[in-house]
């Protein structure tokens, strides 16, 4: 049997034997530890079955042991025992694939010498057994050479995630493969977990491992899994070309009973997901041309899972969740989501799927020992098919690739692949990749710059112009990336990428874009579902290992985290019916949120409901102000009127008293029209005058301006109407709203610390509070130097309130 799988394209040193005399239970090894770890690690297993090996007591623990371990299992009938007879003595076993190895016909003989002798004896098999044998082994093989090879695919495929096509080529995760499916065939079994989530780092390899390892390896095993394509939610999970309709068009298109998107969203928004996904099953158990075969479960893919807990303006992530539920939790389906390790919290929080069980499978950074598959193997397998000439390696180039990688904490595994594909791209049609070559392509960290930089020669050149100077080339260049394309968590602060509408790139940054798509940074494609155009980095090692963008990242890292809170907000207030309950920005979290609306570049984003959303935070804004100031006002003028009202009744002063309750609901209407008069102010200097000091200063200097007019009135009076005997009354109304006003203004400029218009408003202030003193003073009768003394009194007042308010201003 093993020179029979050796023979048939199974290598020696892949192989355990148990009697082997070198490479299985060796003398001194612990037999059934030897046992498990060999079961452990391998792929399949053959169990040859005979009398005697039923009659074992051993024989059937090593059976339950793979089992139990999640194995594919085959059994090979040696003697007379008939299929039957393993049914009534061990039913289990039946449950397994199972070929007779001594069926009639013709058969295939060799010799072999087996222990303890060692004489040649001549062994006969049936051809056709082995044949079937061979065909499963095939079916469930692991490894990456069991799958078609298309020479005319690249090989290296750079910062883009490898696809279920790539399964031949994809190299370095057989065990974590091996794994990660026995895991799987352990749940399938129990039934009882609905999610399968691939947790590991950004720049672990999460996509590949997920499309091109996981995939085609579950779709061979056909009897209990149907493999839906994969879905990635992106903004669109539902509608996109990577959304539920399109995964479901393309399922049936596989299963050759084609059916319309439109059609296929249509059953799901009228009848749900689980009868769609029952006809999938049904339609996949008929092609088992079994009668007994029972519907496989479903599996659908969804990569870059964290994408359906991010800022969604449509709503869809939260409709693809409620749509799957009902199918989950029928265990018609299973979720197999490849996520970030950073991103789980947020699924535990989800109260659907959080709520679910599920199982963790942990992809950690690709092994040091590892890479060398990853490099030499796409090229092993391109050269065994199209001769050695088609691509040489130098191992020089070999030996400082890994160097390289071994010095990488992170993200090597995206960057050895981005330098793979330039290497190939410029150099592989020569025949060879040396390690000049790789010198001259910046070596493993300067690829992306070097890619960069070559995205940026010769600005006026081709298609694609851009700005010649070197500051417009690097804001133009900014501006693509920041905020199109890359957004900062606002929990762990990792940069992670953004999918953008083509749509929303001004023609200028399209121009960048399409450079930079040329030089594989950024990839570029149709989305059938919406007939427009996506674009996003290629890998969000991007982000992380150029320097000039990572720089960028660091400096807008709040103004991407607001963007972010101000998307995720709307999209809530949105699905909650619009209720004002849900507008959670307002004070210095709208402020700063409308500052962002106001930049150009995050403008063009803001549009739509995230801009419904700050118009309706501000309108909520208002309404609260407007309540606050007129409770405000009122506490003002009570605060104003209850001293003088008392003591002009104690003094027996019934012109004061009556001055009073004309000065009092004065106070609040100056408080009122103080603060009127301040936002609108604001709003002006803001506009037309920015810069937090300059803000300021053109606030004091318009209060200034106020109050020069208004005193330029009261003169006026004075002069106009000298015959008044109400000029006293007339001259403390005046002085009053005067030294109010200035007083909410100082209060305004010492709160936001505008210290220059804080300087000359203070002085005015205490200006106008001695002669609203000295006024006073002479309406009560007092002499001189009395009043004198109470007017400079009020005035120290005035200072020391100042000095009280700016030291409390300035601990805060």
């Amino acid at each position: 049997m093993r020179e029979w799988l050796n023979a048939n394209g199974w290598p020696q040193e892949e192989t355990f034997l148990d009697i082997d005399p070198e490479r299985g239970l060796v003398a001194g090894v612990k037999w059934q530890e030897a046992l498990q770890k060999a079961a452990g690690r391998c792929e399949a297993v053959v169990f040859l079955v005979s009398r005697a090996w039923l009659d074992s007591h051993w024989c059937r623990a090593e059976f339950l042991l793979a089992k139990n371990l999640g194995k594919k299992i085959f059994s090979a009938i040696l003697d007379e025992t008939t299929i039957a007879d393993l049914s009534r003595e061990f039913p289990e076993l039946t449950h397994e694939q199972a070929v007779s190895l001594s069926a009639p016909g013709e058969t295939q003989s060799f010799i072999v010498a087996p222990p303890p002798v060692h004489e040649p004896v001549t062994v006969v098999f049936s051809a056709r057994a082995l044949l079937s044998l061979k065909s499963g082994l095939e079916k469930a093989g692991l490894d990456a050479r069991s799958f078609a090879f298309d020479p005319s695919r690249e090989i290296f495929r750079g910062l883009r995630a490898l696809e279920e096509e790539d399964a031949a080529i994809f190299f370095g995760r057989d065990g974590k493969i091996a794994e990660a499916l026995d895991s799987l065939r352990a749940v399938t079994a129990k039934g009882d977990a609905r999610l399968f989530v691939i947790l590991g780092a950004s720049g672990a390899g999460k996509s590949s491992f997920l499309r091109a390892g996981l995939l085609p390896r579950i779709a061979r095993d056909d009897r209990r899994w149907l493999r839906l394509p994969p879905l990635r939610p992106e903004r669109a999970a539902l509608t996109g070309d990577s959304g539920l309709y399109a995964v479901l068009e393309r399922a049936f298109a596989r299963l050759e009973t084609p059916r319309a998107r439109g059609t296929l969203a249509e059953q799901v928004g009228e009848g749900g997901l689980l009868p769609v996904i029952d006809t999938l099953r049904c339609l996949a158990a008929q092609r088992l041309l079994d009668p007994d075969a029972v519907a496989p479960i479903a599996i659908l893919p969804i990569d870059q899972g964290e994408e359906l807990f991010q800022p969604d303006e449509s709503g869809e992530a939260a409709k693809l969740i409620a749509a799957v539920t009902p199918a989950l939790e029928a265990g018609a389906l299973m979720l197999f989501l490849a996520m970030r390790s950073d991103g789980f919290a947020r699924l535990q929080s989800d109260p659907v799927l959080g709520a679910m069980k599920a199982e963790i499978f942990s992809l950690p950074p690709l092994p040091k020992g590892a890479f060398q598959q990853v490099i030499e193997g796409p090229v092993k397998r391109l050269q065994a098919a199209s001769g050695e000439a088609a691509l040489r390696l130098d191992p020089q180039l070999t030996e400082a690739l890994l160097e390289d990688v071994g010095g990488e904490a992170a993200d090597a595994l995206p960057l050895l692949a981005f330098v793979m594909e330039r290497l190939n791209r410029a150099h592989g049609a020569e025949g060879a990749l040396t390690r000049e070559h790789y010198a001259k392509a910046g070596g493993l960290q300067g690829a992306i710059e070097a890619a960069a930089a070559q995205a940026l020669t010769d600005p006026t050149a081709g298609p694609f112009p851009i700005p010649m100077a070197p500051a417009e080339r690097d804001a133009l260049l900014r501006r693509v990336f920041i905020p199109h394309l890359a957004q900062i968590d606002g929990e762990t602060r990792s940069a992670r990428r953004r999918v953008a509408d083509w749509d929303t790139l001004s023609a200028d940054e399209r121009n960048m874009a399409e450079r930079l798509v040329a030089v594989r940074l950024l990839v570029k494609r149709q989305d059938d579902a919406t007939a427009g155009v996506k674009v996003e980095p290629a890998h969000e090692a991007l982000l992380r290992r150029w320097p000039r963008l990572s720089g960028w990242l660091k400096d807008e890292e709040e103004a991407l985290i607001q963007f972010d809170g101000v998307l995720r907000a709307a999209e809530e207030w949105n699905a909650n019916g619009l209720k004002p309950d849900f507008l959670t920005h307002l004070g210095a979290r709208l402020s700063t949120a409308v500052k962002l609306n106001e930049r150009p570049d995050f403008a063009r984003l803001m549009s739509g409901l995230p801009a419904a959303y700050l118009r309706a935070c501000k309108e909520l804004e208002r309404n609260i102000h407007k309540k606050s100031r007129r409770s405000q006002a009122m506490a003002v003028t009570l605060s104003i009127a209850t001293p003088f009202m008392i003591g002009s009744l104690a003094s027996q002063q019934i012109s004061l008293f009556f001055t009073t309750l004309v000065l009092s609901p004065l106070a609040g209407f100056i408080y009122l029209f103080a603060a009127s008069f301040l936002d609108r102010i604001r709003g002006i200097s803001d506009r037309f005058v920015p810069g937090r000091q300059h803000r300021g200063v053109y606030v004091g200097f318009t209060s200034i301006l106020f109050t020069v007019f208004v005193f330029s009135i009261y003169v006026y009076i004075m002069q106009k109407f000298d015959y008044l005997e109400e000029k006293e009354q007339i001259q403390i109304i005046f002085m009053f709203f005067i030294v109010l006003f200035n007083f909410f203004t100082l209060r305004y400029l010492i709160k936001n610390r505008y210290l220059i218009g804080i300087i000359f408003v203070s002085l005015l202030w205490v200006f106008f509070v001695v002669l609203f003193g000295l006024s006073v003073a002479d309406a009560i009768g007092l002499d001189i130097p009395w009043n004198g003394l109470f007017a400079l009194g009020l005035g120290l007042a005035a200072l020391l309130y100042i000095w009280w308010k700016m030291t409390f201003a300035l601990r805060n």
